[in-house]
């Protein structure tokens, strides 16, 4: 069950490194609202897993990223101002299985 999760994104560490930054216009960029390892892994780019899994954690502690499970998460938007959330449809449409 996906339950509806809500960011405080006043309380975002806006402040990104390098690495951070360039991962967060990469899935800014293919528009994905909620990023799967399992589904789009190869648009990260060569990234070592290790590498990844870190930035992942460094972006989650900073509130650019929500768990919804392991190894998924809701992008929350460079745009978003005071409490954000995604609408549980989009989220649930991004989790599904894909059809083919």
């Amino acid at each position: 069950m996906i339950t509806q999760k809500r960011a405080t994104v006043m309380n975002r560490t806006l402040a990104t490194g390098r690495a951070e930054s360039r991962l967060l216009a990469d899935l800014e960029r293919h528009e994905l609202p909620v990023l799967s390892l399992k589904k789009h892994r190869a648009l990260l780019g060569d990234i070592d897993d290790q590498t990844l899994y870190e930035l992942l954690s460094e972006l989650q502690g900073k509130g650019w990223l929500l768990r919804i499970e392991q190894g998924a998460y809701v992008v929350v938007p460079r745009a978003a101002r005071r409490t954000w959330y995604e609408h549980p449809f989009i989220i649930a449409a991004a989790m599904a299985p894909d059809p083919y």
